[in-house]
């Protein structure tokens, strides 16, 4: 689908879980449906940015059922939505989730060094710092190395 059709798709979906599911199953299987539909959009910029704090809602709501490649999938949408503090907590949620997270721990740390290129202010407005984020890559070689 293009972009608008899952931006459309994920709102319908997440309408559709709060008021017309029935049961609370049924409620958390379409929160989780339209989080996956959302994060896919995570190369288009602007609805990134424009939709990071519903995706920030859904992922709160389905933290229960989130697999490490789900976590991964909403850092990937933060960092293209320019909110770097929720970016790292998803990159960080997804390696404890892990079994095997060598894999998560590469794509962590590019996305960490990403944002080492930005400007300080960029990365002030998105909720880290630049030391925040230097800290985080600390962490995951460290993580790495355990």
């Amino acid at each position: 689908l293009p972009p608008r059709a899952l931006l459309m798709a994920s709102e319908l979906v997440y309408i559709r879980a709060g008021v017309v599911a029935v049961d609370e199953e049924k409620r958390s299987d379409l929160l989780f449906r339209s989080l996956q539909l959302l994060a896919a959009l995570d190369e288009e910029e602007t609805l990134c940015v424009e939709r990071a704090m519903r995706l920030r809602e859904l992922m709160d709501a389905c933290a229960h059922r989130l697999a490490p490649e789900d976590y991964m999938a909403c850092a990937r949408f933060f960092l293209a939505g320019e909110k770097y503090d929720h970016c790292e907590d998803a990159i960080f949620l997804a390696i404890e989730e892990a079994r095997e997270n060598a894999h998560l721990i590469i794509q962590g740390r590019k996305m960490l060094n990403d944002m080492l290129m930005l400007p300080e202010n960029a990365l002030l407005s998105g909720g880290l710092t630049r030391q925040e984020v230097m800290e985080a890559i600390e962490d995951l070689e460290a993580w790495e190395k355990s």
